[in-house]
């Protein structure tokens, strides 16, 4: 995951000054396309995660012909905001390799093979936004488990938090997964925030974060684990459901 992570650092920097800036028409019908590609995507994920080979291989297959239209409609033309990338063609053309490729994996039942396959299509299509300086909402959740991540880490290692250097370290690790939660939830556009379900992944993780910040110092090494585990969980549903 070092890749998402530097991309989610990148992302950090300038978010902030491109979240209000308006895409052209054709830049949008192309997010719009690629995120239609990256729901069956994510439960293609979810599903080889919890070993389910053959569930994934059908929502593969789903991503796929999404990802054909977005493939004939723009790999020739590419909007005005991606015309600059000379990776445009690359790119396109890797997520359709990434599929197949997971997909020849997931028939065979080789559901580790296929996630290292469909990883790549996260990583280029993060990386196409930004070297095109288009950012979506997808981009936050990037971030926000990239920090969940650093902060996983810490869930078998108490005794990175022996010291009043890996404490400190361990509450920078929840107070920033905790902004980044925070920032997603805000940046959400209104329908999503509406949704009952978004508000309770949401919300769940946030109480969760403050429950963990006020054992930080504890000790509880079992009460800290145990958070650890259940904010990650929430994490993988928000990606699942909202990334």
């Amino acid at each position: 995951m070092r890749g998402l992570r530097n991309l989610a650092a990148a992302f950090a920097l300038w978010g902030a000054a491109l979240a209000g800036a308006a895409a052209d028409d054709g830049a949008q019908r192309f997010h719009e396309g690629v995120a239609a590609a990256y729901a069956p995507y994510r439960e293609a994920v979810y599903y080889l995660e919890t070993g389910n080979a053959g569930l994934a291989a059908l929502t593969i297959e789903r991503a796929q012909d999404e990802w054909r239209k977005v493939e004939a409609d723009f790999a020739s033309s590419p909007p005005a905001a991606f015309k600059g990338d000379a990776k445009w063609r690359e790119t396109l053309a890797t997520v359709s390799t990434a599929l197949a490729d997971g997909l020849k994996a997931a028939d065979a039942g080789k559901a580790e093979a296929a996630l290292a396959a469909l990883a790549t299509v996260r990583r280029v299509l993060a990386e196409l936004r930004l070297r095109s300086g288009q950012r979506v909402y997808s981009d936050c959740i990037d971030a926000m488990n990239a920090a969940m991540d650093r902060l996983y880490a810490y869930r078998r290692t108490p005794s990175a938090r022996a010291t009043p250097a890996g404490l400190a370290g361990f509450k920078a690790a929840v107070a920033d997964t905790e902004r980044w939660y925070r920032r997603c939830r805000g940046e959400a556009a209104p329908a999503l925030r509406d949704q009952g379900e978004f508000r309770r992944l949401f919300d769940g993780a946030i109480a969760s974060l403050d429950r963990l910040k006020r054992v930080a110092q504890s000790g509880a090494d079992d009460v800290i684990a145990s958070l650890i585990r259940e904010i990650h969980s929430f994490d993988r549903l928000i990606w699942l459901r909202f990334g």
